[in-house]
């Protein structure tokens, strides 16, 4: 998930046009339909993410909070980036993906975009940004470090003079009450202080509130959104979307991104701890 006030790091794709064309269209649409095969591929592996979730939570004797994963990705966002070198020769050339990586459907290669679905993660390049999505939840805790360093981390080395803007992770997790009708209060209590001048207002029973915080962590800035949402089997929970990023600046920015790949794990990690304390003692 990006942010509204990530500036670079906003995602787009709805794109306003001074002069309407054909080929603003056409070029919506094809970028459009690669976005969806991308996040397709993740939608596929729900049920896989679900079972693995399942199944940590039955061996994790200490009682532990697991919450659920629900999207784990990383980002470089780039200036004019142009999606036809991503050919599946060029990849391949460089290591960035091996032939067995193209196998699954739902692959694309045009001049407006290119998205790759393999096995574990998929591959999405557009103009102005090239992701890694992980697809499957255990993939991400076991391999995704590995992934990111022979696939965004090579990217990087093999075009070192592409204008690449900023770096970042997305990890969102989901807390689900044990009682569902324990939610309104949970978010009444956690995020709606009795000295908010706006608490009056806000009194009724389909009132909602979340949280948005935001700090330095040394190598990248934190940004964690925390929503209700409503479940179509649970009822409602909590989503929390962590951001971790960074403005590429200087002349190696190849250098600063390969650096930051390097806490993925270290972030993987934070999120979940911190997702899993908020949850403690009434979520699942």
């Amino acid at each position: 998930m990006i942010f509204p006030d990530e500036g670079i790091f906003k995602s787009t794709l709805f794109m306003g046009y001074t002069k309407i064309s054909w080929f603003g269209i056409i070029s919506s649409i094809i970028e459009l339909f690669a976005v969806f095969l991308h996040f397709f591929g993740q939608v596929l592996s729900q049920e896989v993410t679900r079972a693995v979730t399942v199944f940590i939570n039955r061996i994790n004797r200490k009682g532990r909070i697991v919450p659920k994963g629900t999207g784990f990705t990383a980002v470089v966002t780039a200036a004019n980036l142009n999606p036809t070198i991503f050919t599946q020769s060029w990849l391949t050339k460089f290591g960035i993906l091996k032939e067995n990586d193209f196998q699954k459907p739902g692959s694309l290669f045009s001049p407006l975009a290119v998205n790759v679905n393999a096995e574990g993660f998929s591959l999405l390049v557009v103009p102005e940004r090239i992701q890694i999505g992980f697809t499957s939840f255990e993939f991400a805790v076991k391999a995704g470090q590995k992934t990111l360093r022979s696939t965004i981390g090579k990217i990087v080395k093999e075009l070192p003079h592409t204008p690449f803007g900023a770096v970042g992770f997305n990890f969102e997790w989901l807390l689900i009450p044990n009682k569902p009708n324990e939610m309104k209060r949970i978010e009444r209590n956690f995020f709606l202080s009795e000295y908010n001048p706006l608490l009056k207002e806000f009194k009724g029973r389909d009132s909602h509130f979340g949280c948005y915080l935001s700090k330095d962590v040394g190598w990248a800035r934190l940004k964690l959104d925390i929503k209700p949402i409503t479940l179509s089997k649970e009822g409602a929970g909590l989503q929390l979307a962590f951001n971790y990023n960074t403005d590429l600046e200087g002349e190696n920015k190849g250098k600063t991104v390969c650096s930051f790949l390097e806490n993925w794990d270290l972030a993987f990690k934070s999120s979940n701890k911190l997702a899993s304390l908020l949850g403690k003692g009434w979520s699942k």
